[in-house]
């Protein structure tokens, strides 16, 4: 939308200068526009993207982010009674809410062990599951 009237023009100068500064702000209106020229200059160079994936790792739902945490997980009776875990999701849910750390730590390895794993950008021929690789963009919300 292009402004025409003299208080629109000045609106938009204004937020021409708050998106300057908020640039380096995450979360901001300027680091969005940033992430936006990033993402466009990446599909100009390399071309539009092939594989859009989300990652949400849960936490509380995962063994590992428990261990992370502090509490002691018994992997054989985890597995060996599946049925009977159903009555600990309140419990796992307020541990990973009591360590946030954890939360982060597990967050970190998860994003980690995806773009190694399943990217194979460790590789030295960098051939993962999804093949070749050409290029990704992550924003972590």
């Amino acid at each position: 939308v292009k402004p025409e009237t003299v208080g629109e023009k000045a609106a938009a100068k204004v937020m021409k200068y708050l998106n300057y500064v908020s640039d380096h702000i995450p979360g901001s209106v300027g680091d969005v526009n940033n992430m936006k020229q990033q993402i466009h200059s990446k599909i100009i160079c390399e071309g539009l993207p092939h594989f859009f994936a989300t990652v949400n790792p849960a936490d509380s739902h995962n063994p590992i982010a428990q261990v992370l945490a502090g509490r002691e997980v018994d992997l054989d009776k985890l597995f060996d009674a599946m049925d009977d875990v159903n009555e600990e999701p309140s419990v796992r849910a307020k541990t990973m809410a009591e360590n946030q750390v954890a939360g982060a730590e597990f967050f970190h390895l998860t994003i980690t062990k995806f773009f190694d794993i399943i990217l194979d950008a460790k590789r030295a021929s960098k051939i993962g599951i999804l093949g070749k690789v050409k290029g990704w963009y992550a924003v972590v919300e």
